[in-house]
Parts: C-alpha cells; structure tokens; sequence
C-alpha cells in the first residue's frame, strides 16, 4: 500500500502554479547578490554590490521596493557573514 497524504487535490500533473516570491541573497567574501524569483524561477530583481561598505540606504530602498516576499534563502561563505554581522 502506497503511503497518502491529508485531504486536498492530491497530486497534479506537472508542477502546480504558485505566486511566492523568493529573494535569493547569495554572500559571497567580498560581494552580495540578491536576485527576486518569481513563482516559474523567473529573476523579477537583481542587485549586486561589490566590495566595499555597502550603501545600506539604497539596499533599504531596493528592498522595500519588491513587494511581498513570501521566503527567503541564504548561500554564504565564512569570510562573508563576519561582514554581513555589521549591516
């Protein structure tokens, strides 16, 4: 017997559509990239800052201008997150 799951649709055929976005932030030792997905894995956004002190005025803003998020994922490197600790 094939193991179930609780009540709803059940399983559809191919990959159901969903509206979450997802910010990809990607800290690398001496640069952050942040990209928006779409729902279909689509870049929406993108912003890259090299190295250097970022201009945490401009990333507020670039933030607070994409909308809803619904997750976010990290990827991140040791030497990058003593540097992203001081934002």
């Amino acid at each position: 017997m094939r193991p179930t799951s609780g009540p709803g649709p059940g399983l559809t055929e191919g990959r159901p559509p969903t509206s979450m976005r997802v910010l990809v932030v990607n800290a690398g030792s001496s640069s952050l990239k942040l990209r928006l997905l779409d729902g279909d894995d689509t870049v929406v956004a993108a912003e890259d800052l090299g190295p250097g002190p970022p201009d945490t005025q401009a990333l507020k803003r670039w933030t607070g201008s994409l909308g809803e998020i619904g997750a976010v994922g990290i990827a991140s490197c040791t030497a990058a997150r003593s540097s992203l600790s001081r934002w």
